[in-house]
């Protein structure tokens, strides 16, 4: 099929626990722009999302007209493995995406997370905790928050962390792990700080 999962309703509730999406020919799991004030919740040590090489696993559409869409993407204890993104927030705001005990790896392609906005107010946030990340974390939103505690980032190509703009970036307790002399972080974000 061509969307595992696709919500373009506002407003709207998903929970998929425990489940599989591989090999989906467009996107497993799709937020189009009337998605706003949704709740999507990932769950689940059994739940895979596999895409193949050219295919990202999850996409949220965002309207760059929007100041708040406040999509909240809850992925806990589930596995997700991207062939182009990972997961991608784009033209999102006021959205949040959290990651529990999930882990995170890209296959090929580009970033594990992806998150742009160049017009919002409210900016986005991505909060990760005792997950395993392998694959870069790109930023690129100039009001966006990113908190990363415990677990691992591991390189799969270029940086770990990629901050072009961005408000505040957190990390504390996270194992960095390095297959080259490239840089860790690149961190290129003005009037942002990071701790």
């Amino acid at each position: 099929f061509r969307y595992g999962v696709y919500v373009s309703n506002p407003i709207s509730m998903v929970n998929l626990a425990n489940i599989c999406i591989s090999s989906s020919t467009s996107y497993s799991i799709y937020l189009d722009t009337g998605a706003l004030m949704s709740t999507i919740n990932l769950t689940g040590a059994d739940s895979l999302i596999d895409q193949p090489t050219n295919y990202t696993a999850i996409y949220v559409n965002g309207n760059s007209t929007s100041t708040n869409e406040k999509i909240v993407f809850n992925i806990t204890d589930a596995t997700i493995q991207g062939g182009y993104y990972g997961i991608q927030l784009n033209y999102t705001s006021g959205t949040t995406l959290n990651l529990t005990n999930a882990k995170l790896t890209m296959n090929a392609g580009y970033s594990a997370i992806y998150v742009y906005q160049n017009s919002n107010v409210i900016g986005n946030a991505v909060v990760i905790k005792n997950s395993a990340i392998k694959g870069t974390i790109s930023m690129n939103d100039k009001n966006s928050t990113l908190s990363i505690t415990g677990g691992t980032l591991t390189q799969f190509s270029s940086y770990l962390m990629d901050l072009q703009t961005g408000g505040t970036f957190t990390v504390n307790g996270t194992k960095m792990t390095m297959n080259d002399t490239s840089n860790a972080i690149n961190f290129n974000a003005p009037n942002s700080s990071m701790t």
